[in-house]
């Protein structure tokens, strides 16, 4: 089985060690279930959505993922890109990967940005309500679809750890981009979502290993 895993710098693992990203440590604790699994992080720090979609077909290789996860929206946020924009790059990327053979993908939204009252500078309270913006977006446009497509609600999730210092805790010094701890929290909060995903697409394949149209 094959899992790719498309997005910006919470994806890619920015300012920490190689293996210490979210992606790497959930590759290790699916490995336990599927030590079959290929994860591949696709990754890029800085990118939007609409870049995201632009090399999709780069993203998911030469042979189609059985699980792709899609999450952008903190860099649209920041370049105040409005929500419809946005939830229509997001479809996009989610057909165009059905189309060329994912035979699921998982959509997230964002954790809460600058949540530690030493981050309200200028221009951060209209960050954080365009990234609550998005989120919420997603959230409606993708939470009723039915398989293939799902939804993993990465902001509730994460609001699930509690306020003030723990929520602070998930973050680097720039209340943006996550800490080794909230790395390990996205892991482990993530896992279950994964976990369900790719076991309905294992017991969807048939005997001989071929893929499963669903």
């Amino acid at each position: 089985m094959r899992l790719v895993c498309l997005g910006d710098s919470i994806c890619a693992g920015y300012g920490l060690a190689p293996g210490a990203g979210w992606v790497a440590l959930l590759a290790g604790r699916l490995a336990v279930d599927f030590p079959d699994l290929a994860v591949a992080n696709a990754g890029v720090s800085g990118e939007i959505a609409q870049e995201g979609l632009a090399r999709l077909s780069r993203a998911l290789g030469s042979g189609a993922p059985d699980l792709l996860y899609v999450q952008f929206g903190l860099n649209d946020a920041a370049m105040g890109i409005a929500v419809p924009d946005y939830l229509r790059v997001m479809r996009e990327i989610t057909r165009r990967s059905l189309q060329s053979g994912a035979r699921a993908v998982l959509v997230g939204n964002n954790h809460p940005v600058c949540v530690h009252e030493g981050w309200d500078l200028p221009g951060v309270d209209l960050y954080r309500r365009n990234v609550r913006a998005l989120n919420e977006g997603l959230r409606q446009e993708f939470s009723p679809l039915p398989a293939p497509v799902f939804f993993a609600d990465v902001e509730r999730l994460c609001e699930s750890l509690g306020e003030g210092r723990e929520l602070a805790a998930i973050l680097q010094y720039d209340g943006v981009h996550l800490s080794e701890e909230g790395n390990r929290a996205y892991a482990r909060l993530l896992y279950p979502l994964f976990l369900e995903r790719l076991r309905a697409l294992r017991q969807a394949a048939p005997e001989g290993g071929d893929r499963a149209v669903l």
